[in-house]
């Protein structure tokens, strides 16, 4: 797990990204991502939070407990583990299997046109093969060719996985183009 991106979740809605640096059986040190956008470092010893990370079963989670949080410059948490890391399932809709050519861009790189296609698909999100997706880029503007028409969507990106894997979350899809992507994920394939 050392090298491992990992977000820190703690009540009520912080959320930080980070990189583990280093992984004992009941212990995690977590380098936060040093950006002057996210909020400041308020963890203390005691306090509880959850640690997420992208793992070929999924979204992976495991409870830990603040054990040391060094001061902000350092932006270090020492965690004590207090489970074992458990699947989480949050979406609304099943995932289907399917390969759909897509095209996205992004405000990052608002000229670079991305060439990918569907792994699996979903009425409310998607996990892509898109190469190329700065890492900055938080949305992408979608567009999933269906066999019958193109759909264009606005997506927030929810992970990554390097090289190329990108989960998102459809944000902004009209009633017209939600009814078509239903309707195209209950035919038989």
């Amino acid at each position: 797990m050392p090298g491992e991106n990992v977000q820190v979740l703690a009540p009520p809605n912080s959320r930080l990204r980070g990189l583990v640096t280093r992984h004992a059986p009941e212990a995690l040190t977590i380098a936060l991502e040093q950006s002057p956008i996210r909020e400041a470092l308020r963890f203390t010893a005691g306090h509880e939070v959850e640690v997420e990370w992208v793992h070929s079963l999924g979204v992976m989670q495991v409870s830990a407990r603040v054990a040391e949080a060094q001061p902000e410059h350092e932006r270090t948490l020492e965690l004590e583990l207090l489970g074992h890391a458990e699947p989480v399932e949050r979406r609304e809709h099943e995932r289907h299997p399917v390969e759909l050519e897509i095209w996205a861009w992004t405000l990052a790189q608002p000229t670079k046109r991305l060439k990918g296609h569907t792994l699996d698909l979903s009425a409310s999100g998607a996990r892509l093969h898109l190469i190329g997706v700065a890492p900055a880029a938080s949305l992408l503007e979608l567009t999933i060719v269906l066999p019958d028409r193109r759909l264009h969507v606005s997506a927030a990106v929810r992970w990554r996985r390097e090289p190329a894997l990108v989960g998102v979350q459809f944000q902004r899809v009209s009633p017209d183009e939600q009814a078509s992507l239903v309707e195209f994920l209950r035919q038989p394939r």
